[in-house]
């Protein structure tokens, strides 16, 4: 019809208009990012710009222009995987447009990405909140064990269900901690560059590799990113980025965001 068409795989995708906008029509892309004023600029012949309000293009977690869009266009401009409101502890709380993530309690909830890693080599970043332990789970697995601590790294989930980097420097699996690399806090952004066809996970702090975390990770089971509580700091807000944002820092590489075009 006139507004889309279905693609070879089934899925809905609009069509691009080519028509006229009349007197007071405008054309908004939002894809001039220089400033919060060339955000609004109306991309039709009739400049009928707009004035952003409360928008941020201050690069770090507060930056609003994602290119976050449901079809394939690019390795950059696709659907981003986010933190799954269905897929997580009764005591997380999502927010900003599930990116961000804090604690009600103290039980150690974790919570999942809405996409797993397929073979590949992935790369995504979190501003800590300074309480939270951050890595992968068994996208097969319950979010909430039966028994035993629930955030990742915990043993919960059991041998090879959840790798984690926690706040201590610590690297945990199994609830077993390893001394790995540096301490981290509030503020600090962690990276995770996960080769899922290698098995290999190495985090970095503000930009700088702390080495390879874990090798020998299981390359048959799909893990996704998670984070989970693990010090009593309830409220603390920690911000995911999968790409839908500028990164902070540069991914190692070869390593790509996590989005429905790179799987």
């Amino acid at each position: 019809n006139s507004f889309g068409t279905f693609n070879s795989y089934g899925v809905w995708q609009p069509i691009t208009y080519g028509g006229s906008y009349g007197i007071n029509g405008f054309y908004l892309p939002f894809t001039n990012t220089t400033s919060t004023t060339t955000l609004g600029y109306d991309f039709s012949p009739n400049g009928n710009n707009w004035t952003t309000n409360n928008i941020s293009l201050t690069a770090g977690a507060t930056y609003d222009s994602m290119t976050d869009v449901p079809t394939l266009t690019s390795a950059t401009a696709a659907n981003y995987a986010v933190l799954s409101p269905i897929d997580k502890g009764s005591e997380v709380t999502l927010a900003n447009a599930n990116l961000s993530v804090s604690w009600s309690g103290v039980t150690g909830n974790s919570v999942r990405a809405t996409m797993g890693c397929t073979s590949g080599q992935w790369y995504w970043e979190v501003t800590s909140g300074g309480n939270s332990s951050i890595g992968l789970i068994n996208f097969a697995l319950p979010i909430v064990p039966a028994s035993g601590n629930q955030w990742v790294g915990g043993g919960g989930f059991g041998a090879g269900g959840s790798y984690g980097y926690a706040p201590t420097g610590l690297a945990y699996t199994n609830n077993t901690g390893t001394s790995y690399g540096a301490s981290f806090t509030t503020g600090d952004v962690i990276g995770v560059a996960f080769d899922s066809s290698a098995g290999t996970l190495t985090f970095y702090k503000n930009g700088v590799s702390q080495g390879v975390a874990y090798t020998g990770i299981s390359t048959s089971i799909l893990y996704a990113p998670a984070i989970g509580y693990f010090q009593p700091s309830s409220g603390t807000s920690n911000s995911f980025n999968f790409g839908q944002r500028p990164f902070a820092y540069t991914p190692p590489t070869g390593y790509v965001a996590l989005n429905t075009f790179n799987l």
